[in-house]
């Protein structure tokens, strides 16, 4: 084999090993191709990456609240991913997450569907399942990265040397349950796509 046609095969070696990565995030972070993907905003007017621009009051909302309630507007992705750079935004203002004293509600929903109301922040188990046959055992530093991307705490379930699961639960901050386990799987696909972990289920297993 030439160094040219040596070359050649490498090269399309690695494109179907980037082509699998590829299909394998398409497959497990809906909204990935079009950059809509989950996303733990400083700014209260960004949910999955897109900025929810407050165009105007709700006055029936704002009436009944006895706070602004704005109508929000989709406005397409927003770049500012860091919370530095949400910061910066002119429009932007602190939300739920941000831990600042004047941190004001969630204003990507609108108030007929729910949204803009006070919410309230708890642990909430989520079960992950790793596929060890598939991608490996996780390693200490691997469920210490889970626990500080996922702000809550994890411990090892079971190990069982004659399957091909290791499960873990994690305590996962979140408002509700199903957001906690939404946040757990974007968190999972994007820190450790390798190994093939999923989200299986919300409750700790065997009345741990």
């Amino acid at each position: 084999m030439s160094d040219g046609e040596r070359e050649s095969a490498v090269a399309r070696a690695l494109w179907a090993g980037l082509d699998k990565a590829t299909s394998y995030l398409d497959e497990r972070i809906p909204g990935i191709e079009s950059g809509r993907v989950w996303s733990y905003d400083w700014c209260r007017f960004r949910r999955t990456r897109t900025c929810f621009y407050p165009k105007e009051l709700d006055p029936v909302g704002t009436q009944e609240s006895g706070y602004a309630v704005w109508v929000p507007y989709d406005r397409g992705l927003c770049w500012r991913d860091l919370w530095e750079q949400q910061k910066d935004c002119p429009v932007g203002e602190p939300g739920p997450h941000s831990g600042d004293p004047r941190a004001m509600v969630d204003a990507t929903v609108a108030w007929n569907e729910g949204g803009q109301r006070p919410v309230m922040e708890t642990s909430w188990p989520v079960t992950l399942r790793f596929n060890r046959g598939a991608g490996g055992r996780p390693t200490s530093a691997d469920i210490m990265r889970l626990t500080q991307k996922l702000a809550g705490a994890a411990r090892l379930v079971s190990d069982s040397e004659s399957g091909a699961i290791i499960l873990a639960s994690l305590g996962v901050i979140a408002a509700t349950q199903t957001d906690a386990v939404d946040r757990a799987r974007a968190v999972i696909a994007a820190e450790l796509p390798g190994m093939y972990a999923e989200v299986v289920g919300g409750a700790r297993p065997g009345g741990w």
